[in-house]
């Protein structure tokens, strides 16, 4: 079968989503069955006139003209449905599969599907959003922009309960199915700990804590360093790695400024994925102090296929991940109860040796890529079999 994977966001463009769509379209090109194209934009903040074709390890990627505005690096070109249409009837593709409700790329995209004659066979839109007011009047007319693409799909899916919540919302409940986020779990592996890099770092024999993501309002890096602050008397030495980058990072380093923690807390930046799955099998234990709209706990899955502890916090999405025996879960913005959490990581090896085999275990069994292509695949062919 031919699928069209489209999405606003996808590499160069770094993020959670991007990162996923770009797994998925690989994993599943892997199969005899399936040939993936990817649809997205050229990322350009001034007007391009001409697509761009690429192929990235195996998969066509389609980089269509136009411009990136400044909000949310949202895609737009004039003639965009007349573009979109001209394509899916050239290609043919079976399967059109957008992700993201809320982007012009991907609902519109959803829309010509349905709308040109004759339709794609089989439409699919994956939704990755998740927030805690959207029940409210400011996501009316989100939604009913979202709506338009959940109308038009056979299928909705969502990596969580929490991400399913905006796709029941907007269109019909029974054609929403909840398949989990893989994670490549031969990349993220205990064997790629360096000792090289803790030396780097300067650390040793102390603790090495580790932070992903975005440095952004609602991740709560703040909490995680006052916490780790306050772990200092029982945990000297240590170091709080925070990898990522974002528009609170000067906030950050004032923080730490007013701290004096200059020399215990290391900001990394943006690391590359090859860079990434070293700093997760080398670290000690990770934490992850967000404290809203995590429409899943991707980084929770990395640490586990990492065979490494982590902190989490107990919010939609991230709740979904955790696994008792795996790490810890517990209230946002407690910083005390993060502290004591951090402490008792830090102190007890074999603690984090069995959260870390426990955490292996789980990512094994049910974030392989192979199985949730499996059951990507299925749904498709369920919408076949109804055609």
């Amino acid at each position: 079968m031919k699928v069209a994977m489209i999405s606003d966001w996808y590499p160069p463009k770094l993020g959670g989503v991007e990162t996923l769509v770009e797994e998925m379209a690989e994993n599943m090109n892997n199969r005899p069955e399936a040939k993936v194209d990817v649809i997205t934009q050229n990322f350009s903040s001034t007007f391009t006139f001409r697509d761009k074709l690429e192929e990235n390890n195996g998969v066509t990627v389609k980089r269509l003209a136009g411009i990136t505005g400044p909000f949310h690096n949202t895609y737009f070109h004039p003639e965009l449905p007349f573009k979109i249409k001209e394509l899916f009837k050239e290609e043919d593709y079976d399967v059109v599969h957008t992700h993201h409700f809320f982007t012009p790329l991907s609902v519109l995209s959803t829309k010509v599907a349905r709308e040109m004659y004759p339709p794609r066979e089989c439409i699919v839109s994956t939704n990755h959003t998740y927030h805690e007011k959207s029940d409210s009047i400011l996501f009316t007319i989100p939604k009913f922009f979202a709506s338009l693409a959940g109308k038009s799909s056979d299928r909705i899916l969502a990596g969580s309960q929490a991400a399913a919540k905006i796709a029941r919302e907007i269109c019909d409940p029974d054609k929403v199915r909840i398949i989990r986020y893989g994670v490549p779990i031969d990349s993220f592996n205990p064997e790629k700990k360096s000792q090289e890099l803790r030396e780097r770092l300067g650390v040793d024999s102390d603790s090495m804590i580790m932070y992903a993501g975005r440095f952004g309002k609602r991740k709560g890096v703040e909490y995680l360093i006052k916490a780790f602050n306050s772990s200092l008397d029982k945990l000297d030495g240590s170091k709080l790695v925070l990898i990522g980058k974002g528009s609170k990072e000067k906030t950050y380093r004032k923080i730490i400024d007013d701290l004096n923690l200059k020399d215990d807390v290391i900001i990394e930046g943006f690391k590359p994925k090859e860079e990434l799955e070293k700093f997760y099998a080398t670290a000690d234990f990770a934490v992850f102090p967000s404290v809203r709209d995590e429409s899943f706990g991707r980084v929770l899955t990395e640490a586990m296929a990492s065979g490494t502890p982590y902190i989490a916090t107990e919010i939609p999405g991230f709740e979904e991940v955790f696994e008792d025996g795996t790490g810890f879960i517990l209230p946002p913005t407690d910083v005390k109860a993060l502290s004591e959490k951090i402490v008792e990581l830090g102190t007890n090896s074999e603690l984090r040796e069995r959260f870390g085999e426990n955490g292996r275990k789980v990512a094994v069994d049910k974030y392989s890529w192979d199985e949730i292509v499996d059951e990507i695949l299925g749904v498709y062919n369920e919408v076949f079999s109804e055609v």
